[in-house]
């Protein structure tokens, strides 16, 4: 009967809770759902890119609450607020599970992008060595000075003539936006003969992507460099990509005898 007793009694106060008028200055449940949303995505790139700066743990908050218009007084004293209500807190974070659930479907179905010659003609796992020392995980956002990721590696007696290049990575879009947004990743090969190549890929839509180099028997090459830039035409809002498995692999020729 006591255990009855507590179960209507805490019927009672969610009720109680969901009745309880918003005050002014206190950012509303669907807007706060939104900014949740990105706010903990956002420190989800912080931690699995091991950031440990403050200055771009602040940038990626920050950008959170440019992107909705607030900033961190009225994030802070709307979220006090919601802890003071759980009732509304919990249906937050109960829609906030079913849309990562269904970002998650998304994201295993998306379309994998490739420019160059196919990856399947090479077999990567064959002998590749990783070039890239930056992080595997990382965010690009509209701000000037957060937009742009340059690399440059030399190469060492390991580069062999027919090597080949690679660069891959995955993004995601925090906001879709058709025709407006727009990630460049560029890479340029130079051999010890003094010349090079180069080529642009350009990303709109999430997804995996690879910009290949395929061998030159010939050449042996002297460096590789880069960069990789984000761009939004919207200047008007705050907007950003998730970069994820992001390497620039150089890949050995196979050997004759497994050629055969």
């Amino acid at each position: 009967m006591k255990h009855l007793s507590y179960l209507l009694l805490a019927a009672l106060f969610v009720l109680v809770s969901c009745q309880v008028k918003i005050p002014e200055g206190i950012i509303l449940p669907d807007k706060m759902e939104s900014v949740l949303y990105d706010y903990h995505m956002a420190q989800a790139i912080g931690s699995e890119a091991n950031v440990s700066s403050d200055y771009h743990k602040k940038l990626f908050h920050e950008y959170v609450f440019a992107k909705h218009g607030i900033d961190k007084a009225l994030f802070d004293s709307s979220l006090v607020w919601y802890t003071r209500h759980p009732a509304y807190l919990t249906q937050i974070y109960a829609n906030l599970q079913e849309e990562l659930d269904n970002e998650l479907a998304i994201m295993q179905d998306e379309k994998r992008y490739t420019q160059g010659s196919k990856l399947e003609t090479l077999d990567i796992w064959s002998d590749t060595l990783d070039l890239w020392s930056g992080r595997e995980v990382d965010a690009l956002s509209s701000s000037s000075m957060n937009n742009l990721i340059n690399f440059s590696y030399s190469s060492d007696s390991a580069f062999v003539a027919g090597d080949s290049i690679v660069l891959t990575l995955g993004t995601r879009f925090f906001s879709e936006k058709p025709g407006m947004q727009k990630l460049y990743a560029a890479v340029v090969v130079n051999y010890t003969d003094n010349s090079s190549v180069s080529d642009v890929m350009e990303i709109d839509a999430s997804g995996d992507c690879a910009l290949l180099f395929t061998r030159d028997y010939d050449k042996v090459i002297k460096g590789v460099n880069g960069f990789i830039y984000y761009s939004d035409a919207d200047s008007t809002a705050a907007s950003g990509v998730l970069l994820s498995g992001l390497s620039l692999r150089r890949i050995h020729p196979l050997a004759e005898e497994d050629e055969q």
